[in-house]
């Protein structure tokens, strides 16, 4: 049996989608679910899986026995990783949340590509003794394990450039 996937723009880049089918199985994100139908043969269509997601789910990818979610996350963005070698029973392998919206995706073969918008808040004014790379890391998007954990800097401060007088 032959089946279609997702038109390809760019050979080698994947794009996201709310719906990714296997040949067999078919992967739909909706609101807060990951659900798996099975679609072949059509005799037996039915849902035969699922996952809850973290947020409202918003893109997904299917690669290698795993289903990729990108969500909306009250925290920000989260990205969950389902093992789906055993259709029936998603296994949540990894899950890690973003400050951001996220505004778009694409993935290169294991590599997951996120293009995150977050504000800059302006609030109190910074402390007197806080140091440029201080000032500069409270504006700086975070990864976290958890949806309120203190978070890890996805970039340095040192890696940003801005002009000065900036504060």
């Amino acid at each position: 049996a032959t089946y279609s996937g997702t038109t390809v723009q760019e050979a080698a880049v994947d794009e996201a989608d709310h719906v990714k089918n296997d040949g067999t199985h078919i992967y739909l994100v909706k609101g807060r679910t990951l659900r798996v139908i099975n679609a072949y043969p059509l005799g037996n269509l039915a849902q035969v899986g699922g996952a809850a997601l973290p947020g409202e789910a918003g893109q997904l990818f299917l690669h290698d026995g795993h289903a990729i979610v990108c969500s909306a996350a009250d925290c920000g963005s989260a990205v969950s990783v389902f093992d789906v070698r055993d259709p029936a029973n998603p296994v949540l392998r990894y899950a890690r949340y973003f400050d951001g919206r996220l505004q778009a995706s694409r993935m290169i073969g294991w590599r997951l590509h996120l293009v995150l918008s977050n504000g800059v808040w302006y609030g109190a004014p910074a402390p007197q003794h806080e140091t440029d790379a201080q000032r500069v890391a409270r504006f700086l998007p975070n990864v976290r394990r958890q949806p309120w954990e203190a978070g890890v800097e996805l970039l340095s401060s040192a890696s940003v450039l801005h002009p000065k007088g900036y504060d």
